[in-house]
């Protein structure tokens, strides 16, 4: 949280920036699926992205649904906030090093 506080981004902004950057056009509740966020906490979250212009709604194939799609800025702010996170591991397996960091990884693969 600390790395990425130089943006005033949150890790699970920064996992939903990721899923819709490779994702664009899927639904906000397909989004929710895929990331396990609860409806309401994804709607507070894609409305702080969308008021930072990072995010965007274009009508989906039905009246009720939304395709997400990261504009311009948006674009621009991820590939700050994926630096930052590269950092950050890089940060961490210098720390720990190469064999632990797997481990971890492995270990946190299994909670998820």
């Amino acid at each position: 949280m600390a790395t990425l506080s130089a943006m005033n981004v949150r890790p699970a902004q920064y996992s939903v920036l990721l899923v819709i950057a490779a994702n664009p056009g899927q639904s906000q509740s397909a989004i929710g699926r895929t990331l396990n966020i609860e409806r309401a906490r994804l709607a507070r979250m894609l409305h702080a992205l969308e008021a930072r212009d990072w995010i965007s709604r274009a009508s989906g194939r039905d009246a009720r649904s939304h395709a997400l799609i990261l504009t311009p800025q948006g674009e621009r702010a991820l590939t700050k906030i994926t630096s930052l996170a590269q950092k950050h591991e890089t940060h961490l397996t210098e720390y720990i090093g190469e064999k632990r960091r797997a481990e971890l990884m492995k270990l946190l693969r299994e909670f998820g």
